[in-house]
């Protein structure tokens, strides 16, 4: 009839704001999500990434239901064809809970809750766009309210009908209430701290190279610098790709005192284009270390090309330079320490004494009594003072 067709319709205008908000949420989602992702963890064709969208959201339904083996970062295994079983059985739940809802589309409670669980993962089917935390516990927590309304209507449903039925129905939320209790409690334990957090991760994903690599960070930051570089180590393994790895692996290596092994990764991230200034000032570092002072002068020199306000960079070239026995480059560079930092006391020291043997007295007393200013009585800097002003006064 008439009427039924305009109640139908304003039960449709109804859910037009909730509409609104879901789209927006969605939108505001998935920009966010797309500006957080920095490298693509699969490569997958355009067919690939619409059937793999079937097994990410079963996951997804399979730990709101049952949450155990939780983790912090998942291995991520796409499916190739929706003939595997995997796809088929997640297709086959999907179109399951489809059904549910169409059916229970009067019910607006359930059609509620669902709503609530699935829109708050569409930015996140976006397959596209994988990145390491392809799958990820977190995108579950706004879902897990909507999972818990329609836990509470079914139990609802249930305490209704009296009798055993809701005796069952108690107990039953009594088990699982101590369930989650307890699964909770230990998982927190987990998140006491990073150590904790990503040798559960590693445990549970040691396919990861992400999850290695965060456990060899940890492990790095507590000073064990031989048991990071394994896990560095693994996830290079796993991705050779991975820059930020071969970085902290070469400064590893550089505190183990191995230069030629820390070379060969500074050098592998400079392919890599990672921290380029860094990485060019450690290799420096490194081959000087070897005394490769040639290769230490050109790596100070790119990374001053990258950053020219480097003090420390043009120190150590200005040093280089004097062992390679070009004064007046190191001089240059002597005078730049100065220019970015007038209280410099070794960069003016180290200036007095080249044009000291240069015999430009003037340039000479002026740096050793500027050294003198900042350290009054200094009596090294005193000496070289009296023989610039006796070279001074001989001309």
């Amino acid at each position: 009839t008439g009427d039924g067709r305009g109640a139908l319709r304003g039960r449709w205008v109804g859910y037009l704001p909730f509409a609104a908000v879901a789209a927006g949420y969605v939108a505001l989602r998935s920009a966010s999500i797309g500006g957080a992702i920095f490298q693509k963890q699969v490569e997958l064709t355009l067919y690939e990434s619409l059937i793999n969208v079937f097994p990410i959201l079963a996951k997804y339904v399979g730990k709101l239901v049952l949450p155990v083996g939780l983790n912090a970062l998942y291995d991520y295994e796409p499916v190739r064809s929706i003939a595997e079983p995997r796809a088929l059985l997640a297709l086959l739940l999907i179109l399951a809970i489809a059904l549910a809802a169409l059916l229970a589309r009067r019910k607006r409670e359930v059609l509620f809750s669902l709503l609530w669980i699935f829109v708050p993962l569409a930015p996140v089917l976006y397959i596209p766009a994988l990145q390491t935390a392809s799958f990820a516990d977190r995108y579950l927590y706004v879902s897990t309210a909507g999972f818990g309304f329609l836990a509470a209507y079914g139990l609802g449903v249930l305490l209704k009908r009296g009798g055993r039925v809701r005796g069952a129905a108690l107990a039953s939320v009594a088990v699982v209430l101590v369930l989650y209790a307890a699964g909770s409690v230990t998982r927190s334990m987990v998140w006491k701290d990073d150590y904790s957090l990503w040798s559960d991760t590693v445990s549970k994903s040691p396919r990861s190279a992400s999850a290695h690599y965060n456990l060899a960070s940890t492990i790095h930051a507590r000073g064990d610098k031989r048991e990071a570089v394994v896990h560095y180590l693994d996830a290079l393994r796993l991705d050779p790709a991975k820059a930020n790895a071969h970085y902290n692996l070469a400064l590893a290596y550089q505190g183990l005192g191995e230069t030629i092994r820390a070379i060969e990764h500074f050098e592998r991230a400079i392919d890599l284009g990672y921290r380029l200034e860094e990485s060019h000032y450690n290799v420096a570092a490194s081959y000087i270390a070897l005394g490769n002072l040639e290769r230490a002068a050109f790596h100070y020199g790119e990374a001053l090309r990258l950053n020219p306000g480097n003090e420390n960079a043009h120190y150590n070239l200005a040093w280089t330079y004097e062992r390679l026995g070009d004064p007046d480059r190191a001089a240059g560079h002597y005078r730049r320490v100065v220019a970015l930092n007038p209280g410099s006391v070794d960069a003016r020291y180290n200036l007095g004494r080249i044009y000291l043997e240069k015999g430009l007295a003037d340039e000479a007393v002026g740096e050793f009594e500027g050294v003198l200013r900042i350290r009054p009585g200094d009596p090294e800097a005193e000496a070289w003072l009296e023989r610039a002003r006796r070279l001074k006064g001989s001309k």
